[in-house]
């Protein structure tokens, strides 16, 4: 794959882990000694060679969840490896497993997880996020979808 387009793909995900941009579609989760950024969108934001370049489907009811998990240092927030395991459920209980597919590029790490789901549908998300140096992280938090 090209350097511009995986420059273009982080680009983009980073645009939607940053607070307060683009419809508030990213979020901030603050721990002792981690950062974790998090966002939710329709797959169908991404252009179609791009998602298939990551191996990600694109359709108006399959949702991506981004995951970015970084270290505090004094130097600064650095993005770190980890491991993550998670789930989706709705009101009614129904729950689908998130497989998470990691991304590297330059300094950039990141989690991409694709799942189903309904018009105006209610989802839960619950991720447990376990970093290299042993802390485990736990990530909850609700958030509803349109198909386009």
């Amino acid at each position: 794959m090209t350097r511009t387009l995986h420059s273009f793909f982080a680009s983009f995900l980073l645009l939607f882990c940053l607070p307060g941009t683009a419809a508030d579609m990213g979020s901030v989760q603050d721990y002792d000694n981690h950062t974790v950024h998090y966002s939710v969108f329709n797959s169908t934001f991404l252009q179609p060679s791009v998602a298939s370049s990551y191996g990600l489907n694109r359709g108006q009811d399959i949702g991506i969840l981004n995951i970015a998990v970084h270290e505090k240092t004094d130097h600064g927030d650095v993005a770190v490896k980890a491991k993550l395991r998670g789930k989706t459920s709705n009101l009614i209980q129904q729950q689908e497993t998130l497989t998470f597919q990691p991304i590297e590029e330059g300094s950039a790490i990141y989690y991409l997880a694709s799942f189903r789901f309904s018009n105006e549908e209610v989802l839960h998300y619950n991720i447990e996020i376990e970093t290299a140096d042993g802390h485990v992280l736990l990530l909850k938090f609700t958030h509803k979808l349109y198909e386009e």
